[in-house]
């Protein structure tokens, strides 16, 4: 068998080279270290070379694993007998997996790696990527998850990171700076010359895209249980971990001409709907007692009848009369006769009840307020559903929403909203 093995060797150095019989080699034997063996029985892997080589003269080599699988192959200007970490290598070199595939391709001068250099994972897909100068990482270090679906970069110099952070991003576009010492995701909070505006539909829109989060907002003034500047907000995780996005640390301010500025309470989904309810509840209070008198005398009805009387006659009358007193009496006589006549009318109410009637005013009364009612729970359910909560965003999601700030004189509005820390600061003329 290992007469065989040394046949195949053999067979292999005198195709790779292509040298004329009169050549020489000398094959090096190392172990998994990279440290000399004396024979291939104790070798992982072993090079080939010409013999009589003068040192500081550029030669190529190629390098087996001792299974016969091509291992490296390049120039050098020194190889060491006792060990492969010492020799001095010059120009391109790369190394091979044993399935052929490309492990690594760098360039070294005078044994100090110099250039772009890159690293593959044993499918061909890259590893790593960089450049090197002075036998040290300098410049842009990129490395690549297996699959080739994520990466990581950091700026390197003199082989330390330059900064404490690295960029890590994957194929959908979604990107985090973490932190070197605790892979911490950093947020920072960017300058108002990080603001971009567009239009959305005639209105102004502000937006930011920082920290691999995007949050715009568009303010406009409403009345509706009351007066309020609505904020409309959209914000979309685009990092690679998940941020818990709070509208209670949502902070507003309102400037005056003055340049003073005062604060304004952003109202919570909780406090808001409570108005919502407390509004509704009073109308319907004022529905249902409206419709209450109204069933109250459906049942009932009334007619008025108007009665006329005409009458006329005659009437005789006669009679004496008598008077006495201290000094004497009187005595006299009257009679008389005369005629009358006339009209009069009286008018008389009667009230009477009618049961189906009435039945049937409770049902119509009974069904406007349960229409009423319905209408009023799709309404709480509509304002609910677009009022600002507390949301955690897993990387790719989004949410869309409003808050209320009540309404203030002035003539600037401030809106700052708070992501894991960062503080994204927004501003509206308000003043008209």
């Amino acid at each position: 068998m290992v007469k065989r093995l040394f046949v195949f060797i053999f067979a292999v150095i005198s195709v790779t080279f292509s040298y004329s019989q009169n050549v020489k080699l000398d094959t090096l034997y190392y172990d998994n270290k990279g440290k000399g063996v004396s024979c291939s029985a104790f070798a992982s892997f072993y090079c080939v070379f010409e013999q009589n080589y003068q040192e500081g003269q550029k030669q190529r080599y190629r390098g087996y694993y001792i299974t016969g699988e091509l291992c490296s192959d390049g120039c050098f200007l020194y190889m060491d007998k006792e060990n492969s970490l010492k020799t001095v290598l010059d120009g391109e070199n790369t190394v091979y997996y044993k399935n052929g595939q490309i492990k690594t391709k760098f360039y070294y001068e005078n044994g100090i790696q110099e250039g772009e250099y890159t690293y593959y994972y044993d499918n061909g897909t890259i590893a790593e990527h960089g450049m090197a100068k002075g036998g040290l990482k300098e410049g842009l270090l990129t490395k690549f998850s297996p699959s080739g679906d994520r990466c990581e970069q950091i700026e390197m110099h003199k082989g330390k990171p330059l900064f404490n952070y690295k960029v890590v991003s994957d194929r959908k576009g979604y990107s985090s700076r973490i932190r070197l010492s605790d892979n911490s995701v950093i947020f920072e909070s960017p300058s108002v010359e990080d603001r971009k505006y567009d239009y959305i539909k005639g209105v102004s829109r502000e937006y930011y895209t920082k920290n691999g989060v995007m949050i715009s907002m568009t303010c406009k003034e409403i009345k509706y249980f009351g007066k309020w500047y609505q904020i409309s907000l959209v914000i979309a995780n685009h990092t690679l971990s998940s941020i818990d996005f709070d509208p209670e640390l949502i902070t507003s301010f309102i400037q005056k001409k003055n340049k003073q500025t005062f604060p304004l309470e952003v109202w919570s989904s909780e406090r808001y709907m409570k108005k919502v309810r407390r509004k509704q509840n009073w109308n319907s209070f004022l529905t249902e007692l409206a419709e209450g008198l109204a069933v109250a005398g459906a049942g009932y009805s009334t007619s008025t009848t108007q009665t006329n009387t005409t009458y006329d006659g005659s009437i005789y009358a006669n009679g004496t009369a008598y008077a006495y007193g201290t000094g004497g009496s009187a005595y006299g006589y009257f009679d008389g006769y005369g005629t009358y006549q006339g009209n009069s009318s009286t008018t008389s109410t009667t009230t009477t009840y009618n049961g189906l009637a009435a039945y049937q005013a409770r049902v119509i009364s009974y069904n406007r307020l349960a229409d009423l009612e319905y209408s009023n729970i799709q309404e709480r359910g509509i304002i609910d559903n677009g009022y600002l909560k507390k949301t955690t965003l897993y990387s790719g999601d989004a949410i869309a929403g409003y808050i209320n700030i009540p309404h203030a004189t002035g003539s600037v509005l401030y809106v700052y909203v708070d992501i894991n820390g960062a503080k994204y600061k927004f501003s509206w003329d308000v003043s008209k």
